[in-house]
């Protein structure tokens, strides 16, 4: 038995059984517990030679997880290896009567793009189903879906390693462009890219990742980068679930409200990693939060650094008045000419009044236009200077 625990508290247990030998795979080369999923026919072509459009043949992606769901058994952990890229409509992870499954994609040599024909989510992992989307898978989505490209539900696990790469899904309505994980689920991104996902419409928000309440999101590293929400998260938005960045970046995201980030009612703690570049609308006064928007909770930064965002108020983050930062480390960037990685407030350039680095919407208001660095603690529970506030 192999056990994985997270900060977050999820765990990962998979038992490794060597007879665990799926006999009715037609086609598919079984080398311990990888399956190489061979290119059939049709939309999954490869290269001559690998099991594309070579001799051969085999198992496509969707052949291969069908036999599985007929085939797998609990506490199994199985590693798919793709020879070919090629479509597929969505896929429902999930196995009645069994737990604790385990599936890896992996790619073959080169980078394996698996793109989704249909509306839908291309993987929804269920209860006791962790997929893990290792080098060279690249998931795509489409323009006009109806549904977030991955779906996390409860009691299911995602987890992106280095080399994976979610991309390229438009959601037309509601939230979540990337990934969506729900009550009860969670996503650990070791490494890996979400990019180029979007979110439209009435109560759009989280362009990339969309935690819902009682979720976990646990992100070490990788980018989360050229997102957009028209709405609230342009790279992730956190409502009611616990989001932890012990490293990675979060870069070049837009949003109405919270180009970076948006944490609404959840948990939001920064203990590492970048969020910069990020862009909440500039046209509006009301709008805010170019890195991080806080609503009605509490924003505890302990490390990491926070640059180079634009937002009309809080270019750094921020904080509605039913909410709270706490920072006792990292960097958060104010206002000064010559400086990169300067936040921008752009409605306080001539006044100097909206908080270049963090500006806190309460009364009396409080702001910080200059850097505040790792030796500079802020609390908007504090007024003044022992706030930290200028």
């Amino acid at each position: 038995m192999t056990s994985l625990t997270r900060p977050f508290g999820s765990i990962i247990a998979a038992t490794l059984k060597a007879k665990s030998v799926i006999s009715t795979f037609a086609f598919i080369v079984l080398t311990g517990l990888t399956l190489t999923s061979c290119t059939g026919e049709g939309d999954w072509g490869g290269e001559p030679g690998t099991g594309g459009d070579g001799p051969g043949g085999g198992l496509n992606l969707s052949e291969s997880l069908q036999a599985l769901h007929a085939n797998a058994i609990s506490g199994g952990e199985y590693t798919i290896e793709l020879a070919g890229s090629g479509n597929i409509g969505a896929q429902p992870l999930s196995f009645s009567g069994r737990s604790n499954i385990t599936i890896r994609l992996t790619g073959s040599e080169r980078e394996r793009m698996v793109s989704l024909t249909d509306n839908g989510s291309l993987f929804t992992i269920g209860s006791g189903v962790t997929l893990i989307l290792d080098n060279r898978i690249y998931l795509r989505g489409h323009g006009s879906n109806n549904a977030p490209l991955v779906r996390v539900n409860s009691g299911g696990m995602l987890i992106m390693k280095a080399g994976a790469k979610i991309s390229g899904n438009s959601r037309g309505s509601n939230s979540g462009g990337g990934v969506v994980v729900d009550k009860g689920g969670s996503f650990l991104m070791e490494d890996g890219e979400i990019s180029g996902n979007s979110v439209d419409g009435w109560s759009a928000a989280g362009g990339g990742v969309y935690v819902d309440e009682g979720a976990d999101f646990l992100m070490e590293g990788g980018r989360i980068s050229g997102n957009s929400a028209n709405g609230n998260g342009g790279g992730v938005y956190a409502a009611d679930g616990r989001f932890t960045m012990t490293g990675g970046e979060i870069s070049n995201n837009t949003a109405s409200v919270g180009g970076g980030v948006y944490v609404s009612n959840g948990n939001f703690t920064m203990e590492g990693g970048r969020i910069f570049g990020n862009t909440a609308n500039t046209t509006s006064s009301s709008s805010g939060g170019g890195g991080v928007y806080v609503d009605r909770t509490t924003f505890t930064m302990n490390g990491g650094e926070i640059a180079r965002n634009t937002a009309s108020s809080g270019g750094g983050v921020f904080v509605a008045s039913n909410a709270r930062i706490i920072k006792t480390g990292g960097t958060i960037h104010g206002y000064t000419m010559g400086d990169n990685n300067r936040n921008t407030a752009t409605s306080g350039i001539s006044g100097n009044n909206r908080g270049h680095a963090v500006f806190v919407n309460s009364n009396p208001g409080k702001r910080r236009e200059s850097t505040a660095g790792p030796g500079l603690n802020l609390d908007s529970n504090a007024d003044g200077a022992a706030g930290g506030w200028e």
